[in-house]
């Protein structure tokens, strides 16, 4: 029997790190490297311009306030509740989740997917009990965040963006996309591209009406008069809501809009609004009124995305199949592809749907208690102009197998083609060798007996006449005979 104990003066064996602590030091560093991030911006912008009565320690609550908004922590102040999130935020606090899951991966071993689970979990679970208590130390009477929600948001936030930076850095996108319906990849797929340019057409409608009124931001931009650090400050905040701007436009080219206070509403098909807060990015606001008809040309944006769906689902979806994830789907082709084009398109519409709840809120009492686009409206809107041509789009696009199958069939055809033109050249090379062969052949022959032949002829004749000289010659036989 082989002794597994360590024998005297061997080297101990390298113990494996502990997931669970290691995920909640990387927990603690992600969430204190975004809270220093935030504290060290607002710490500068309130020394250059501090207000009377206002400390230090009110401006590192005031950055805490602001990172718990961005995991969903709903603030409450005095004249009311401000459950707007700073998306721009968000984003930057999922690119450090991403990073910190990475690192765990790489720092614990991660062999299959039921331990990344576990690192997710050692992950996630702590960075949410950090937003928690974050959000019960910088609680003040006059402003307080909600720390179940700021926990609850933290920890979802974790959980997808660690958990991806967690799968990434093991390489076990693979074996999950195993587990995984076939088909559900490149429906998931379609979505995140729809998704995608959905974001990337409200962003760009926001920025081109920006500059078509720039004239109106620099005006507003004047009427704050921040200053040098101040304009910084304030340039960063509008960065930071630009994702959040970019969603409102979504929900305008969508059809639905949005509303920016009580009893306002900004769509396509007209405007009306009330008192604006000054806010550089709010200079996008069309006027009040009926807008030119160019404008509607917006409403093609969600149809284009629709069609970009289609596409990935026509050209990624596996071969046919009579059932799909457990659920009965259409065999044929067509009706195959249109279902599945139709699935993709809704779910683009309920994540982005889900994603302008979010860009929205309330940014205090009465007027602007609720600002942004309305979730279900947004949903019903873009299950139809995104989810029908998806569907169209992808019941239309070439089947990818048999493209390939004519590809090879092609590339078959040109190598046998080939192959025959080298036969025929061969076969002519041949002929014509055998030809010229022949008329070698018969020249050196031709040469070789006139040559051969004529020699011998001569021979003979000479036999001949040296015979027919001794025969008439008969003093040469006396002497012949003589001697």
């Amino acid at each position: 029997m082989t002794d597994v104990r360590q024998r005297p003066g061997a080297a101990p064996a390298a113990a494996t790190p502990s997931a669970v602590l290691h995920g909640s030091l990387v927990a603690a560093a992600a969430a204190l490297s975004g809270l220093a991030t935030l504290a060290a911006v607002v710490l500068v912008a309130w020394v250059a311009d501090a207000g009377p009565g206002s400390t230090g320690t009110d401006a590192v609550r005031a950055a805490a306030d602001a990172w718990l908004l961005a995991h969903g922590g709903a603030l409450t102040v005095p004249a009311g509740h401000v459950r707007g999130i700073p998306l721009g935020l968000t984003v930057l606090a999922a690119v450090v989740l991403h990073r910190a899951g990475a690192s765990l991966a790489r720092t614990v071993e991660v062999p299959d997917l039921r331990a990344a689970g576990r690192a997710v979990a050692a992950l996630a679970i702590p960075y949410g009990l950090v937003a928690a208590a974050v959000a019960k130390v910088a609680a003040t009477g006059t402003a307080a965040s909600s720390a179940p929600l700021a926990g609850f948001g933290a920890l979802l936030l974790a959980t997808l963006a660690g958990g991806r930076g967690v799968l990434r850095a093991a390489g076990l996108g693979p074996a999950l996309a195993r587990r995984l319906p076939p088909w559900l990849p490149s429906v998931g797929r379609a979505v995140v591209t729809g998704v995608g340019a959905l974001l990337a057409a409200g962003l760009a409608l926001l920025l081109v009406a920006l500059v078509w009124h720039a004239g109106k931001v620099a005006e507003l931009v004047g009427a704050l008069q921040p200053g040098l650090v101040g304009g910084i400050v304030l340039l960063l905040g509008c960065a930071m809501l630009l994702p959040n701007g970019a969603l409102w436009a979504v929900a305008y080219a969508a059809g639905p809009g949005f509303t920016v206070g009580a009893g306002t509403g900004v769509s396509p098909f007209g405007a009306t609004l009330g008192p604006v807060p000054s806010f550089p990015l709010l200079a996008a606001l069309p006027a009040d009124g009926t807008p030119a008809p160019l404008v509607r040309a917006a409403l093609v944006l969600p149809v284009l995305a629709g069609v970009l769906a289609g596409w990935v689902v026509g050209r990624r979806l596996p071969a046919a199949t009579a059932r799909g994830g457990g659920a009965a789907v259409p065999t044929g082709r067509v009706a195959r592809l249109a279902a599945y084009g139709l699935l993709a398109g809704v779910l683009v519409a309920l994540v982005t749907a889900v994603l302008a709840v979010l860009a929205g809120g309330a940014l205090g009492p009465g007027y602007l208690a609720a600002v942004g686009p309305s979730g279900w409206q947004v949903a019903a809107a873009l299950a139809l102009e995104v989810g029908v041509p998806a569907a169209v789009t992808a019941a239309l696009v070439p089947d990818p197998d048999r493209d390939r199958i004519a590809d090879r069939d092609r590339a078959s055809q040109r190598k046998a083609d080939r192959r025959a033109d080298r036969g025929a050249d061969r076969k002519t090379d041949g002929k014509a060798d055998r030809k010229t062969d022949r008329k070698t052949d018969g020249k050196t022959g031709g040469k070789t007996d006139g040559k051969t032949g004529g020699k011998t002829d001569g021979d003979a004749v000479g036999a001949e006449d040296a015979a027919d000289d001794g025969d008439g010659d008969p003093h040469r036989e006396r002497e012949s005979g003589t001697q």
